[in-house]
């Protein structure tokens, strides 16, 4: 079987790599089916999700990922990615400064931390709900 879920991740891999999410998410997901534990099945069909603009699914993978406790800064950039996306900047802007913290040149928390920052504001200055 482990060999097989390789083999499924390895399609999804590829599929993603060529910008086919919608296929990537069900390779993915096929492999989440035969080993429900996975984080990185979880962060990996995440990250789909999230360039499919299923942002609500991305964050859901995320938060699976971060239950599992296996990825580290990879689990929260995703949560933090996705909470970006659905324009949740303080709490992206909270997991990008945690992410820092333990890595502090991590390049995708530093640019997403500045997004967040001119986001929130750029979103403050008109009263926009989103950013509480």
């Amino acid at each position: 079987p482990e060999t097989k879920i390789s083999e499924i991740k390895a399609a999804g891999d590829s599929a993603f790599r060529c910008g086919k999410y919608e296929e990537a998410i069900l390779h993915y997901s096929k492999a989440i089916s035969l080993d429900s534990k996975s984080a990185v099945l979880y962060s990996n069909r995440s990250a789909a999700f999230l360039k499919n603009s299923q942002c609500q699914k991305a964050l859901e993978d995320a938060n699976i990922c971060i239950g599992l406790g296996s990825m580290g800064a990879k689990g929260l950039s995703r949560r933090a990615a996705a909470f970006q996306s659905l324009k949740m900047y303080a709490q992206a802007a909270t997991e990008w400064r945690q992410i820092l913290e333990s890595e502090p040149g991590h390049a995708a928390a530093t640019k997403g931390l500045k997004d967040c920052d001119a986001s929130l504001k750029r979103h403050l200055s008109y009263g926009d709900p989103f950013t509480k």
